[in-house]
């Protein structure tokens, strides 16, 4: 990205950002978290310098926010320097913006999208122990995963053109294509918006179609309490068995 792009995003992004807080008046549209609400915030911040480590111009975004309200040109000035350095990423900047203008269009409606966001940013417990999967049930996992696949591949797209559509209203409008595989979407909903929300693991597939199929192995594991990643490498491992079964099948033949 060039300099002048940069600076106008930055400006743009800083603007939507420090926007509610500068606007008048602020006191009877906005009211102050509460301690719960506050509790969530230092855990979500605590936590992400434990996991994610000090970036080297973290001391300046501490600095700037150390005042309220902070500078909107020291703010932007960051904002630049950070995407000039490719520590941010653009693309993902105006898509985030674009998401939050759609959540964020009333006063109260800012405060329950942040809280709902951090509260879910906060990791859970420690995890258990992951179910195994037993051998003979490796053709059903990738049996499945070969069902859902097509609704996975057309639920993706869909997304990608119309993502203001929310997870429901995509597997509705697919449903007369694929009556079944919905149907088991919607069973484990839950599970399936946790994995749209997963953007790290689903980077973990490189196009288009290997994200789908990640998709569709990740919810093809539901149906075994499966956690996602173990659920792709099992799936992973029963095709490659497949296919070196029939390889060797043919060699005979």
């Amino acid at each position: 990205m060039d300099k002048q792009t940069a600076r106008l995003l930055a400006k743009d992004i800083v603007q939507k950002m420090l926007g509610p807080i500068f606007s008048s008046p602020v006191a009877q549209h906005y009211r102050p978290m509460n301690m719960v609400e506050l509790m969530y915030v230092g855990a979500y911040f605590t936590r992400s310098m434990v996991e994610f480590g000090f970036d080297p111009l973290d001391d300046e975004i501490y600095s700037i926010f150390g005042t309220f309200p902070p500078d909107p040109n020291r703010v932007e000035e960051l904002l630049f320097k950070r995407i000039m350095a490719g520590k941010e990423n653009p693309d993902e900047m105006i898509e985030a913006r674009q998401n939050i203008r759609r959540l964020t269009e009333t006063p109260g409606s800012y405060r329950r999208v942040f809280i709902s966001l951090v509260k879910g940013a906060v990791p859970g417990g420690a995890p258990g122990r992951t179910r195994k999967l037993k051998e003979d049930a490796l053709p059903r996992l990738a049996a499945l995963s070969d069902h859902l696949m097509p609704a996975c591949e057309d639920f993706r797209m869909l997304r990608k053109h119309f993502p203001q559509r929310s997870t429901q209203e995509s597997l509705e409008f697919l449903a007369a294509d694929y009556p079944e595989q919905v149907k088991y979407l919607a069973q484990h909903k839950e599970a399936f918006e946790q994995l749209l929300k997963d953007k790290n693991f689903l980077r973990t597939a490189r196009t288009e179609k290997s994200r789908s199929r990640l998709t569709a192995d990740t919810m093809a594991g539901c149906e075994f309490g499966l956690k996602p990643s173990y659920a792709v490498r099992k799936a992973k491992e029963a095709r490659r068995r497949s296919k070196t079964g029939a390889s060797a099948r043919k060699a005979q033949n």
